[in-house]
């Protein structure tokens, strides 16, 4: 039998190796993964040598980056159809169903109800500016100030 490193007969006792120095290196050999080849970053587009084999962004910022990206479509889509799910609530909430109690769970129907407020908030805004009131939140501390009082 002939050794799996250097080729050389392998002594009786022995069964892969000739040499204690052949099986450290054809254990590491073995136990060494090809380093990935470069890659460009998913959110900025620039090279760079990942890592990881499933690395797909050249650091922490862009990886943030594209996270919330892929949040703002997620709710994009999910308030699309809560906005729909509201408006065909209504329709039958008219007719004497109540569309939100009967078949929605508790965590839908909180995103519906949020939706709605938001709906009910933006309409609002957009009446105020109509007739040229702007409401801009005053921030202190990190806290949302109530609004000035004329």
């Amino acid at each position: 039998m002939r050794c799996c490193v250097c080729k050389a007969v392998v002594p009786p006792p022995r069964r892969r190796y000739c040499s204690d120095q052949c099986a450290r290196r054809g254990h590491d050999a073995r136990r060494r993964r090809p380093k990935p080849r470069a890659r460009k970053c998913l959110a900025c587009g620039a090279t760079f040598r990942p890592g990881h084999p499933r690395a797909r962004y050249c650091g922490g910022p862009c990886r943030q980056a594209e996270f919330r990206v892929r949040q703002r479509a997620r709710y994009a889509r999910l308030d699309a159809q809560d906005i729909t799910h509201f408006l065909r609530a209504d329709v039958l909430k008219a007719t004497g169903k109540d569309l939100i109690a009967d078949s929605m769970p508790k965590a839908r129907r909180h995103a519906v109800d949020m939706a709605r407020a938001r709906i009910e908030r933006e309409r609002a805004r957009s009446q105020l500016a109509k007739l040229g009131i702007t409401w801009d939140r005053v921030r202190r501390n990190g806290r949302a100030m109530p609004p000035p009082r004329d």
